[in-house]
């Protein structure tokens, strides 16, 4: 099991959001307080892996904390977090393509270092 950290930036959320349509697929979400976490670890873990939940977001005191996500999931994020990266590293090589690159003397010299 994978815990995943909340602190999203701009892209993960999107990520997560284009994972939830890409699927087609409302997924179920629990959420535990932490103080019950502690005590249900192991029926977590096996609700995960197991397939009856997707995943299960921890909470303390009202607020999302972290979650838990089955192994196919991270895969399917980490595939289409590569995929987006394959995409916005080609777009740059041809941005370069059509533009031209900046020599790297110049950019230190432009940050002053």
């Amino acid at each position: 099991m994978i815990f995943y950290n909340f602190f999203f930036d701009n892209r993960t959320v999107f990520l997560v959001q284009f994972v939830q349509q890409k699927k087609g697929e409302m997924f179920i979400m629990s959420n535990v307080p932490m103080s019950k976490a502690r005590e249900q670890f192991p029926e977590i873990v096996n609700k995960i892996a197991y397939g009856s939940k997707k995943h299960i977001i921890f909470t303390r005191r009202g607020k999302k904390l972290a979650a838990m996500i089955s192994m196919e999931e991270l895969e399917f994020l980490e595939a289409l977090e590569d995929r987006i990266d394959i995409e916005d590293a080609t777009k740059a090589l041809k941005d370069i393509k059509k533009n031209g690159s900046v020599a790297w003397s110049k950019v230190k010299s432009d940050l002053g270092i």
